[in-house]
Formats: C-alpha cells, sequence, structure tokens
C-alpha cells in the first residue's frame, strides 16, 4: 500500500510521461491551403495584421530588455529587426506577410468570410 503523497507523485510523474509519448509520436500535419486564394481586397488586412504582429514581436523583445543592435545577440539581447515594420528589410517584410495569409487562406478554406465595416463610425 503506497502512501497518498507517493501515489499523487507517481501519477504526476506517469501523466507526464505519457504526454511526453505523446509527443514524440506526433507528427504535424497541417491542411495545405496554397491554392486558396487571397483576394485582392484583403490585403490591406495582411500588411496591418503583419505589421500588428511585428509591433507585438518588438514589444515583447523590449520589454525583456533587448534593443536594436546591428546583430542578434543573446548576450548582450539586441537584434536587428528591433526597428518599425516599414524599416524591416524586405524579406523580412514579406515573410511576415506570408505568415498572416498563410493564416487567412486557412480561414477561407474553413468557410470562414472576412468583411469590413463599411460605415466610419465601425472604425473608430
Amino acid at each position: 500500500v503506497r502512501d497518498a503523497t507517493d501515489f499523487s507523485a507517481y501519477y504526476k510523474d506517469l501523466l507526464a510521461n505519457n504526454r511526453m509519448l505523446q509527443a514524440s509520436q506526433y507528427t504535424p500535419a497541417p491542411e495545405d491551403h496554397s491554392a486558396v486564394a487571397l483576394p485582392r481586397a484583403l490585403r490591406p488586412l495582411r500588411a496591418m495584421l503583419a505589421n500588428h504582429l511585428h509591433d507585438l514581436w518588438a514589444e515583447d523583445k523590449r520589454a525583456e530588455g533587448w534593443t536594436h543592435g546591428a546583430r542578434e545577440d543573446r548576450r548582450l539581447k539586441t537584434h536587428p529587426m528591433l526597428v518599425p515594420f516599414s524599416d524591416l528589410p524586405a524579406e523580412a517584410r514579406e515573410d511576415a506577410l506570408e505568415l498572416v495569409a498563410v493564416r487567412l487562406r486557412a480561414l477561407l478554406a474553413g468557410g470562414w468570410r472576412v468583411h469590413r465595416d463599411a460605415s466610419p463610425a465601425a472604425r473608430d
């Protein structure tokens, strides 16, 4: 007969090992939505979201003490991408735009539709 604390620890270890086993057998299989056309009307949304995501990333980095630097250095906490989205190298901007486009295509493939409210009051 095991003591309740021993059993609790045993049970937690058992669950942790089971999760590790499941994780080791996990094979990601994202659906391919590359054939889904992104409507031209969603391009401004794609750009806005890419800019927003970059700002969130930069805000998190700055909160952790990172500053702009010529190269990424984890010890000094410097990163060359800690600049406004518009100042990023073209390749980094394109990567961010594609990251958002992949998600928008997944929404469209899932039957979701994105519409902007035309009324000026709704945009304020």
